[in-house]
C-alpha cells in the first residue's frame, strides 16, 4: 500500500511544471492523505516563513492574515521546532502547547501539524495543516504524511528549476552558459524523479532489487555497441530504468509468488508494460520513453505483448530493452526459481534470436559477454 501512494504522489507531484501547481498539488494530496480544515505551504526565506499557498482559511477569516504571514524562526518556536529537528511535529491540542502563537487569526486552530520540506538535507520550505477540533491530528497522522515528505521537495525544485530556465530564456539577460547550468540542473531534478519511480518498483517487489538498473547497464552498452545516437541511448537508458514501474498495480502475492503462476494471474503479470505507459502518460520526457517501456515485452514473430507487433513494428530501442530485460532476469533470482545463471540466458538469446529476438541485438549482446567481458556493475 505504501508503494502505490508514494507512487500515486511521485506522478502526481512530478507531472505539474510550475510552482504554483506544485504548491496546489502537495496541498491536494496533503489533504487526501489527512482531513484537515485548512493547510498552507511557506518558504524560508532569511531566517523567516513565508507563506506561499493556502487553502480553508477564508471561512476564518484570514484572507488577508494570510497574504502578509511572516514569521520570523527567532520569533515563533513551533516552525522552528520542527525545521531544526527536521521532522513532522504535531500539536494535537494547541491549548496545551506553551510555545503556540497566541493571536486572534489563529485562535480557532485548536490541532496543528508542521511538516518540513526537505531537499538533501536542507529544509526549503513548511507545509502545515489546521483543524477547529482539539487532538485532530495524531503521530500516525504524520506517518501518513511521510510519502508526500518524500517527494514534495524535488518536485518543487524541479518547478522552481524550470520556471528559472524559461524566465532566462526569455528574458536572454544570461550566457547560455548559466542556461546549459540551469537545464544541467533540471536534468537532475529528472533524474531524482526517474530514481524515486523505480525505487518504488524495488520496495513493491524486492526480488527484483537493482534488476532496472542492471537491464538499463545492458541496454546502453549494447545501444552504444550499435552506435545509436547520444539521445536514443539517453531516452533507452530512462526506459529501462523504469520499464517494470507498471508492476506497481499488481498484488504483491502474485509478483513474489514462489510456485507456478496460474493462467489469470499471468494475464495481470502481462498488463504491466500497458500499465507502465498510462502510469508515465504526464510525465513529459525528452524522447519516446513511454512507447519503449509499452513495447519491451514485444517478440520479433508477434508472440509478445500486450498488442502482438512484429518486426520492425516495434521500435529498435524495445528491441534492445527485452534482449536485455531477459537476460537479466534468467540470471538472476527469483522467487519461483533460483538464478539460471549468464550462460542459460545467452543460451535462450543465441537459440531464439531472430525468432523472439532481434538477431543483430542478440549477436551484439552475446558478443559482449563472451568476447568483451561484459559483467552487471552492483
Amino acid at each position: 500500500m505504501q508503494a502505490e501512494i508514494l507512487a500515486k504522489i511521485a506522478i502526481a507531484l512530478t507531472s505539474k511544471s510550475t510552482l504554483n501547481e506544485v504548491f496546489d498539488e502537495i496541498l491536494k494530496q496533503a489533504n487526501y492523505l489527512i482531513s484537515s480544515d485548512a493547510s498552507n505551504i511557506a518558504l524560508i526565506k532569511e531566517n523567516a516563513l513565508y507563506t506561499v499557498c493556502w487553502k480553508g482559511y477564508k471561512k476564518y477569516g484570514m484572507e488577508k492574515f494570510m497574504v502578509n504571514a511572516i514569521q520570523s524562526l527567532d520569533e515563533y518556536k513551533i516552525p522552528g521546532m520542527s525545521i531544526k529537528a527536521k521532522k513532522i511535529l504535531v500539536i494535537p491540542n494547541t491549548t496545551k502547547e506553551p510555545d503556540w502563537m497566541r493571536l486572534k487569526e489563529t485562535a480557532w486552530i485548536k490541532s496543528h501539524i508542521a511538516m518540513p520540506i526537505i531537499l538533501q538535507d536542507r529544509v526549503m520550505g513548511m507545509l502545515r495543516l489546521d483543524s477547529e477540533t482539539p487532538y485532530k491530528f495524531s503521530k500516525k497522522d504524520a506517518k501518513k504524511l511521510q510519502p508526500l515528505a518524500n517527494t514534495a521537495a524535488i518536485a518543487i525544485e524541479k518547478a522552481r528549476l524550470l520556471e528559472d530556465a524559461l524566465k532566462e530564456v526569455k528574458q536572454r539577460e544570461r550566457a547560455e552558459k548559466n542556461v546549459k547550468e540551469s537545464y544541467k540542473k533540471l536534468q537532475k531534478a529528472m533524474e531524482s524523479t526517474i530514481f524515486t519511480l523505480a525505487k518504488i518498483v524495488e520496495m513493491k517487489d524486492p526480488y527484483t532489487a537493482g534488476h532496472q538498473r542492471h537491464v538499463a547497464q545492458l541496454s546502453e552498452i549494447i545501444a552504444k555497441e550499435m552506435r545509436l545516437s547520444k539521445k536514443q541511448i539517453e531516452t533507452l537508458k530512462t526506459a529501462a530504468l523504469l520499464h517494470d514501474i507498471g508492476k506497481i498495480n499488481i498484488p504483491s502475492e502474485i509478483l513474489t509468488k514462489p510456485t507456478k503462476l496460474l493462467p489469470i494471474e499471468f494475464s495481470l503479470i502481462k498488463e504491466h508494460p500497458l500499465n507502465g505507459y498510462e502510469i508515465l502518460k504526464n510525465i513529459e520526457f525528452p524522447g519516446p520513453v513511454r512507447k519503449i517501456v509499452l513495447q519491451h515485452h514485444e517478440r520479433m514473430d508477434g508472440s509478445g505483448y500486450p498488442n502482438g507487433l512484429k518486426g520492425n513494428e516495434i521500435m529498435l530501442e524495445a528491441r534492445i530493452l527485452a534482449v536485455a530485460d531477459v537476460v537479466e532476469a534468467m540470471s538472476s533470482h527469483r522467487p519461483y526459481r533460483p538464478a539460471l545463471g549468464i550462460d542459460k540466458a545467452l543460451e535462450e538469446i543465441e537459440k531464439n534470436k531472430g525468432i523472439l529476438y532481434d538477431q543483430k541485438v542478440a549477436n551484439v549482446c552475446v558478443r559482449l559477454f563472451k568476447e568483451k567481458g561484459f559483467k552487471f556493475e552492483e
